[in-house]
């Protein structure tokens, strides 16, 4: 073997040992000291490793603010490597925006940084995330392993109140649903805002674990509620890529036809097939797999609110 080959093989070798782990990671820039960390579209599996939640990473100074930290440790381990490298310094903050497994349990492979969460937040991801890893783990088969034995770390530095300030961050706090808060947040002086549990860029929202009334009220409060809404120009949410100022507007419009829709079927009597009716405005939405699933979960609470209507 030649001397240029044993070079060659070395410096392959030298260059492995110090790569990062997958996966490779993108850092889009949303604005100025501010970037998306784009995901996967539909859910965990073994494909995409759970990488099915956008991340935003944001400058303060000299500190690096992660806004979710990715579905696993094995993925915040990756996620901090990538960082460093790409930055020349580490993490210093994470939040955890609301209590989904995908979103969050990255946090326990980014080593020693600030961890935040609203208090709400916080206490969701103590009840839910023993029973939430396990059914991760089984969505992700072969890659379960990156779960590791303790892949749960609860963001101990705690958030109070309806909104506030943290670091570059305006937040909200709003809901899907008992047990579910989800926070919303806006990077200084960027007029982009991060909602991710509220909204989708990539077909229609998710209201899967939701209840819908609460899910409506919490997008009105986006289209409508949050101060100087009208000065957002971009939105982020929970995947697919950045949404147009109008994105909070569009997503409510869908709620309330989708939910108009079963109500009338419910109260007609017609019994729910599994597949959605024609929605006006929304026929794109057919072909759907979330838009049939969202329809089956309006369909259930409307037959129980039409139910207790006329019982009493």
């Amino acid at each position: 073997m030649g001397l240029a080959l044993l070079l060659l093989l070395g410096a392959a070798g030298a260059a492995a040992a110090g790569a990062c782990p997958p996966p490779a990671l993108r850092f889009e820039p949303l604005a100025p000291g501010l970037w998306w960390i784009p995901a996967a579209g539909g859910d965990a599996d073994a494909a995409n490793r759970g990488q099915v939640s956008n991340l935003l990473l944001a400058e303060d100074g000299r500190r690096l603010w992660l806004l979710g930290s990715g579905p696993t440790p094995a993925f915040g381990r990756a996620l901090a490597c990538q960082v460093q490298r790409q930055f020349g310094r580490p993490v210093t903050d994470v939040v955890s925006p609301w209590p989904r497994p995908e979103l969050v349990l990255g946090l326990a492979g980014l080593g020693r940084v600030r961890s935040w969460a609203h208090a709400e937040v916080a206490a969701a991801m103590r009840q839910r995330c023993p029973g939430c890893v396990e059914r991760l783990r089984a969505r992700l088969g072969t890659a379960a392993q990156d779960l590791g034995a303790a892949p749960v770390r609860v963001p101990d530095r705690h958030l109070t109140g309806a909104s506030g300030r943290l670091g570059p961050w305006q937040w909200w706090l709003l809901g899907r649903g008992p047990g579910f808060p989800v926070t919303v947040w806006e990077y200084a002086g960027s007029q982009a805002r991060y909602a991710p549990g509220l909204l989708w860029g990539d077909g229609p929202p998710d209201g899967r674990d939701a209840d819908l009334d609460t899910l409506e009220r919490s997008t009105r409060t986006l289209a409508e509620g949050l101060p100087d809404a009208a000065s957002a120009r971009q939105w982020l949410g929970e995947q697919g890529p950045p949404l147009p100022a109008d994105a909070p507007q569009a997503h409510l419009r869908y709620w309330m036809a989708l939910r108009a829709a079963v109500a009338a079927a419910v109260a007609r009597g017609d019994a729910d097939s599994g597949a959605p009716a024609p929605i006006a405005g929304f026929e794109s939405m057919l072909g759907q797999p979330r838009h049939a699933l969202n329809w089956q979960r309006a369909f259930r609470q409307a037959e129980e609110a039409f139910l207790q209507r006329n019982l009493r």
